[in-house]
């Protein structure tokens, strides 16, 4: 009986508690979910803001590239050493201009960001057939960012992986807080029982030796 009741108290303690973690870290994730694509909006504006038009540091690329290749296979990195990305947020994102009246497309030479000539082309020409001037182009695989000035429309790009893997390490973190946090609790809850057991076991303990 006694081990009955410690079971319950333990399962029906623990249920509350997970539940109640859930929600907290839950809405810690979505939380930082927000935060990290109006992060990611705010620093692709202010990387494209300064700029004008195309000035000292960019160049121009051909029109046309030969598309012989996936565009997975494309993405080569910016220090041109497998498995070592860019090493910051900024070396990240490229800024590209382009001139509605010539269809020229220019690109501020940051080493492409780890990305080629064809790709940037390729999700120009996306992100112009957008209604929102920030998101995901699904294709490309590109975080980007639009402003159009006259003639001028300003980009940024960046890989789409960059936050992902930021969002994954928050899930983790938060997905190993919960994991010790119920250990934890779930430790906390035996030794409750069985101290809320205590005063039971001593008064059943009693009546059998008043029976004998």
């Amino acid at each position: 009986l006694l081990n009955r009741y410690r079971r319950r108290f333990v399962i029906s303690t623990m249920f509350l508690v997970s539940l109640v973690l859930l929600v907290a870290l839950g809405a810690q994730f979505v939380i930082q979910y927000r935060n990290a694509w109006d992060g990611m909006r705010n620093t692709m504006r202010l990387v494209v803001g300064p700029w004008e038009k195309p000035g000292e540091g960019f160049q121009p690329l051909p029109p046309n590239i030969p598309d012989n290749q996936d565009i997975d296979e494309r993405i080569i990195p910016a220090n041109g050493e497998p498995g070592k990305p860019p090493r910051n947020e900024l070396e990240q994102i490229i800024t590209v201009f382009f001139d509605t009246n010539t269809e020229e497309t220019s690109i501020l030479d940051r080493d492409h960001a780890g990305m080629d000539a064809a790709l940037i082309l390729d999700a120009v020409q996306e992100a112009r057939n957008k209604d929102t001037d920030f998101g995901v182009l699904q294709k490309s695989g590109l975080i980007y960012y639009r402003e159009s000035m006259q003639d001028i429309e300003k980009y940024a790009f960046a890989d789409v992986s960059y936050l992902r893997n930021r969002l994954l390490r928050s899930f983790m973190m938060l997905l190993l807080v919960f994991l010790l946090s119920i250990g934890l609790l779930c430790l906390i809850s035996i030794w409750l029982a069985k101290r809320a057991a205590k005063p039971m076991e001593q008064a059943i303990e009693m009546e059998r030796q008043f029976v004998a």
